[in-house]
């Protein structure tokens, strides 16, 4: 008894060391710091805390989460906001009779003058593929650092495109797909008199 006891014991002192290891690994290195926004272990939040123990994170869709030390150093660290700035990738479609040369002009001039569009690095488009719908542009476009600025920036460039596209006639296609359909004549059909089946006269041989 005395021997389970002892070995709980030294599992429990295990893990409490080594979250304890890990805590001060985390704050000599310093990955990340208060008010960082940061993707560690499955979550993605605002960094509250940092302790020997835990770090404390708020999501982005407000509860307040309490990760082990030990579960932070072993798990990947995205910091979005530690260099200043991110970038947006955004796919747009135009038709296949678009001039593809005007469109990625238009695309540029409209998302460099979106409020939350960094001047540096300036935003960039080219023809990434040939859907089955429309010629796909890939737009590359850099704002601040917290998610707040990407969702704000991401939604003033959507609604300048829109309306520059409106403007200048060009058109954002559709998914359409293209369906045949066959009629097979049926069996009733293949039975009827006069389809040439043996055993059937046909309607100039019935008065012979």
């Amino acid at each position: 008894m005395l021997g389970l006891l002892g070995l709980a014991m030294a599992l429990a002192l295990q893990d409490v060391l080594s979250s304890l290891v890990a805590g001060t690994m985390l704050a000599f290195q310093r990955p990340f710091r208060d008010g960082d926004q940061i993707r560690t272990a499955d979550f993605e939040g605002t960094v509250e805390d940092v302790t020997l123990r835990a770090v404390t994170m708020r999501t982005f869709d407000g509860v307040r989460v309490f990760i082990p030390n030990l579960t932070v150093w072993e798990e990947p660290i995205v910091n979005y906001t530690t260099l200043g700035t991110r970038r947006t990738d955004l796919v747009v479609g135009v038709g296949y009779e678009s001039d593809l040369d005007a469109v990625q002009e238009l695309l540029v001039t409209s998302v460099a003058s979106r409020e939350g569009v960094l001047a540096d690095p300036a935003p960039e488009a080219f023809v990434k593929e040939f859907g089955d719908s429309s010629v796909n542009f890939l737009v590359l476009f850099w704002h601040g650092p917290h998610i707040a600025e990407e969702w704000s920036a991401r939604d003033a460039v959507m609604r300048g495109i829109k309306r520059d596209f409106d403007a200048a006639g060009i058109e954002i296609p559709l998914p359409q797909r293209v369906m045949s359909f066959k009629h097979p004549e049926s069996a009733d059909d293949e039975l009827l008199p006069g389809k040439g089946e043996p055993g059937h006269a046909s309607d100039g041989q019935m008065g012979r």
